[in-house]
């Protein structure tokens, strides 16, 4: 059985991290946040309240009772009446996508409030290098809100720190994602919290340059040594939630796992904790 503490770590894996001390902190000017990795580091700021957040993707569902802005939905489909709720005119960030780019600047031709189009990118960099990515982006449209800046850095920092120091028994560790009992789940390899730990040489990766994977059985049962395995598996709520399915093999329940940056940070802060709670059973 895990150790007592650790069960609790299930109740919430993403409350509010609440960096900004400042009342001040505030938008200089009107955003719409499409990007998770945005959403939630305005959010961290606490800036949800704030009247120049505009809207936020539908899909943002940890965004707290705080937000007041105009929830959008879509997705890659999102329309042109979504952005008619919109009477300023508003700079729009957005996570890589080929697809959702095009739509988006259709839109802007269309739609005068839209004043700049921002495309977050964070495909294949650690969570460290998306945070750092994201911060690029929003520096510009933040005023006053260096204080808040400056904790939360800290705060990513110490986890990088968590990263380095971790000593990992087993020679190599594969993400899925999904339950490990289902069937041909891609597997995370050179992207997001995996591809921190393979940097920093933690353990011994699945063969492939690629992000993700459709791993190979032949190239399974060659793997030498200690193999763990975790089956992601994305769940509204769940916290941070590990279930024993047999001999390290292991579903972790999760939420927002996914998301670039912040929210993968702090799964890595509750792995390493996890880990080395459990050190003597694996």
């Amino acid at each position: 059985m895990f150790k007592q503490f650790f069960l609790f770590l299930g109740i919430s894996l993403f409350p509010s991290l609440s960096f900004s001390s400042n009342p001040q902190c505030h938008l200089s000017e009107p955003v719409i946040s499409l990007s998770g990795p945005v959403s939630f580091v305005l959010k961290e700021l606490n800036l949800s309240h704030d009247k120049h957040w505009m809207a936020a993707s539908h899909q943002h569902h940890f965004l707290d009772s705080q937000f007041k802005g105009k929830k959008l939905g879509g997705g890659v489909y999102i329309s042109m009446k979504e952005f008619q709720k919109i009477k300023k005119k508003s700079v729009v960030f957005f996570d890589e996508s080929y697809e959702l780019k095009e739509r988006l600047q259709y839109i802007q031709k269309q739609n005068p409030n839209i004043s700049k189009l921002v495309e977050i990118k964070t495909r294949g960099l650690t969570p460290f290098s998306a945070y750092i990515e994201v911060f690029k982006n929003i520096y510009p449209f933040l005023n006053q809100c260096d204080e808040g800046r400056k904790k939360l850095d800290k705060w990513v920092k110490s986890i990088e720190d968590e990263s380095k120091n971790i000593n990992f028994k087993h020679d190599t560790i594969l993400f899925y994602l999904g339950s490990l009992q289902s069937k041909n789940n891609l597997m995370m390899v050179n992207d997001g919290f995996s591809l921190a730990w393979i940097k920093k040489k933690k353990y011994q990766p699945y063969p492939s340059d690629l992000h993700y994977v459709s791993p190979s059985q032949k190239v399974l049962s060659k793997l030498k040594g200690k193999v763990l395995e975790i089956g992601l598996v994305e769940k509204k709520g769940a916290g941070f939630k590990p279930i024993a399915l047999g001999k390290n093999k292991y579903d972790i329940q999760i939420s927002y796992l996914l998301i670039p940056g912040i929210p993968q940070i702090q799964f890595m802060h509750f792995f390493h904790s996890w880990y080395l709670a459990n050190d003597e059973q694996f």
